[in-house]
């Protein structure tokens, strides 16, 4: 899997060269964040997620913790791929893991040879 410039390459061109920091700006970006990861010494190190063409991406940069030096660092090489993730409660996990089990079983006794089968998928893609 390609990643840092190699990939921004890929995706934005070669002819298009641009600041990592000014992405946001790009045709098709979405669902831009930059969140604060950690601080050491006189930097903070953000961490920056977007969505472009239906996939997720991120990079890292620095920058420096005071007003009076205009210190930025991108990592370039930090530029990958990520897998869009959602957070839920170890309660609602454990539902959906109980559901899933519960159906497994429901097929190993046959259910999907049930005349109502194909009524439940129906309705079920209704609900869609």
């Amino acid at each position: 899997m390609k990643t840092g410039l190699e990939l921004v390459d890929e995706l934005f061109g070669e002819d298009e060269i641009f600041n990592l920091r000014e992405i946001e700006y790009v045709d098709g970006v979405e669902e831009y964040e930059e969140n604060l990861s950690y601080n050491e010494g006189w930097y903070n190190y953000y961490e920056v997620t977007f969505k472009y063409n239906g996939k997720k991406y991120s990079f890292e940069y620095r920058e420096h913790t005071s007003d009076n030096v205009a210190d930025t660092e991108i990592f370039d090489d930090s530029f990958q791929e990520v897998e869009d993730t959602i957070t839920i409660t170890v309660e609602e996990y454990n539902n959906l893991i109980n559901r899933v089990e519960f159906l497994n079983c429901l097929k190993a006794c046959g259910v999907d040879n049930w005349s109502g089968y194909g009524d439940a998928w129906e309705m079920y893609e209704e609900e869609e």
